[in-house]
């Protein structure tokens, strides 16, 4: 199996800018997307390609993005521009101020493995491999050869969807409801889900209607889409908030809170067990005024690609910046962090990864409130896990799963080695040692054992040549 690029870049939203308007790119700088797409492709007149270029590297000299990730879109494989584009490449990243980095190269129209591996060989050639590859499924070929698409290569972070193209190529008609399009997106969906990359939805071309591109954003998150591609910055707000937390369930939670408030019941403590990455400024303020006392924080581990690996979904940037809210409210209290570290691919970066990353929030926090709680992953029935525990002799045809007896207990604990031994070293150390702070001192022993990594490692860790699933481990 390909083990893909991690990213945990937010990503609801990908604005198109054409390359050759610098007031729009300048603007960009500003709005609210969480990817910005220079395009030197369908937005750029075919007499306009190199002043597009030429545009583009005068536009970044002095661009401060922020925390928005930069995409390049480059011509089709097999276009009279492809290979200039290509070329210009290490030129354009030349140009780019320390503080600017690009993540990615938009490919259009591929349909097949060999599209993708043509690019890869392209940007290896140049010393530029380190770029993510995003292909575009805009023709029937793309959608029915996607899978193969998406393992050609694991520099593969997202899928686009070419909506407008792939609409022309199969003779649909005007339909708002899009449903030829249908299967095309829902088979899209499906590999990238089953591959482990991002997908982003096709853009709406009405610029006049927001019902209708409400609508059709929707469609996209019912689907199961990472977030979508825009054409206009009017288009921003609905994408965020449709590919974003559930704007309903927000709002009743801050309704209960405020109710609560309201009462007068001041003097209540209860805890919250939520994910960290759903707040925002409004609902932590009402957490810590109703009496919030525990907020307890289930991300399993510090290191992002580990989180990837476990579908878990969480952007551990995203947690510490909601976190920081809770600290600016005033919360004050306990705060409970979850982490396991005998994950699938646990390894010595990983747990400095996890290190740096905790004591991140001890730094907002303070180290006497956050507890690091250490826990166990088992094989669990019909997974994958499971399945290599068979495999390998571990567990035995027709074992019981609910048993709690010591020596079925051990084995479902899923302890890859060399880490397992080392962890449980590292546990029993700190039982002796201070009992009535485990988790704490299980983290200092870590520390001095395997050292810190920077926080930037771990919320930007790529995977390379990493097994990914169970069966991989061999």
């Amino acid at each position: 199996m390909i083990n893909h690029k991690v990213s945990n870049n937010l990503r609801r939203s990908a604005l198109y800018m054409p390359a050759t308007n610098q007031r729009a790119m300048t603007k960009a700088q500003s709005l609210p997307a969480d990817v910005i797409i220079f395009d030197l492709e369908d937005a750029v007149a075919p007499c306009d390609k190199g002043l597009a270029r030429q545009t583009l590297s005068e536009q970044l000299v002095h661009a401060n993005y922020g925390p928005r990730e930069l995409v390049l879109r480059i011509n089709a494989v097999d276009s009279a521009w492809y290979h200039d584009d290509i070329k210009y490449l290490p030129e354009l990243l030349a140009t780019l101020p320390p503080s600017l980095h690009l993540s990615a190269i938009a490919v259009p129209k591929v349909e097949t493995a060999n599209d993708v591996l043509a690019v890869q060989h392209a940007l290896v050639s140049a010393n530029l491999d380190h770029l993510s590859l995003w292909p575009m499924i805009e023709t029937p070929a793309g959608v029915m050869n996607a899978r193969a698409i998406v393992q050609a290569n694991e520099s593969i972070s997202c899928l686009v969807m070419g909506t407008s193209d792939l609409a022309k190529e199969l003779r649909l008609g005007e339909d708002d409801q899009r449903l030829g399009l249908l299967f095309s997106l829902s088979q899209c969906v499906l590999v990238a889900r089953e591959c482990g990359v991002d997908i982003l939805d096709g853009v709406c071309l009405n610029l006049n209607n927001q019902a209708l591109f409400a609508q059709q954003a929707h469609q996209g998150k019912s689907l199961g889409f990472t977030g979508k591609t825009v054409i206009h910055p009017n288009q921003l707000s609905i994408t965020n908030r449709t590919f974003g937390v559930n704007p309903q369930a927000l709002a009743e939670a801050k309704d209960i809170l405020q109710a609560i408030y309201d009462e007068g019941l001041h003097d209540i403590h209860w805890a919250a067990y939520i994910r960290a990455d759903n707040l925002d400024e409004e609902l932590a303020e009402l957490m810590v005024r109703t009496g919030m006392s525990y907020f307890e924080i289930g991300i399993t581990s510090g290191s992002q690609e580990l989180v990837r690996k476990m579908r878990m979904g969480y952007n551990l940037k995203t947690v510490l910046k909601n976190c920081e809210l809770l600290a600016k409210a005033g919360f004050k209290a306990q705060v409970s962090v979850n982490y396991s570290f005998n994950v699938i691919d646990e390894r010595p970066e990983t747990i400095r990864q996890t290190v740096a990353y905790h004591r991140e929030l001890e730094k907002i926090f303070g180290a006497d409130i956050v507890e690091p709680s250490i826990f166990f992953i088992g094989l669990q029935p019909h997974t994958l896990l499971e399945e290599y525990g068979l495999e390998k002799g571990l567990l035995k045809p027709g074992y019981n799963p609910m048993s709690l007896m010591p020596w079925t207990a051990r084995k479902l604990l899923w302890n890859p080695e060399p880490m397992g031994k080392e962890f449980g070293r590292i546990c029993l150390e700190a039982f002796d040692t201070n009992p009535s702070d485990f988790g704490r001192t299980v983290m200092d022993l870590l520390e001095r054992d395997y050292g810190i990594s920077s926080l930037n490692d771990a919320l930007t860790v790529e995977v390379k040549n990493r097994p990914v699933l169970a069966k991989n481990l061999r």
